[in-house]
């Protein structure tokens, strides 16, 4: 069901030639599908984590649910915005917004915070912007400061 759910979310072709826009568009063409199917997302994130903790445990007898989508959407959205961050850089933007793109929102801020899914979104959104303004402000600086604020 949960691959039948995001098909069209991992059939995303990028329509910007803008990192930003393309990880706007990207946000605003698939958090409604993580509306639409928090259960089943739900329920793939509870079965990764617990195939984890048996294979972590060797009592895993069946082969690991992995997810994974993420990086590569991830990549193919921010293409542009690694020449103008540089390798490392890049990367890390693309660790933090896999924190922010997905069910993990969800659970967070609608069991902890009691958030609305229309406020999720727009939390998420919101982060992804101050995320990718940082990075390019950073990159942007001077030497003195990346290494400052990359600790």
């Amino acid at each position: 069901m949960l691959e039948e759910a995001l098909r069209p979310v991992r059939s995303y072709a990028p329509q910007s030639a803008d990192g930003l826009a393309r990880l706007r568009e990207l946000f605003e063409k698939t958090y409604p599908r993580f509306t639409e199917y928090e259960a089943h997302m739900r329920a793939a994130l509870q079965l990764a984590l617990e195939h984890e903790s048996l294979e972590r445990s060797g009592l895993l007898e069946e082969e690991p649910f992995r997810r994974g989508h993420r990086r590569s959407l991830l990549h193919r959205a921010a293409a542009p915005l690694k020449a103008k961050l540089g390798a490392k850089a890049y990367e890390r933007l693309l660790k933090a917004l896999s924190i922010i793109y997905g069910i993990e929102p969800y659970v967070v801020l609608k069991d902890i915070w009691g958030a609305s899914g229309r406020e999720v979104e727009t939390l998420s959104r919101w982060m992804l912007d101050a995320l990718v303004e940082t990075s390019l402000r950073q990159a942007a600086g001077t030497p003195g400061q990346r290494r400052r604020t990359a600790a």
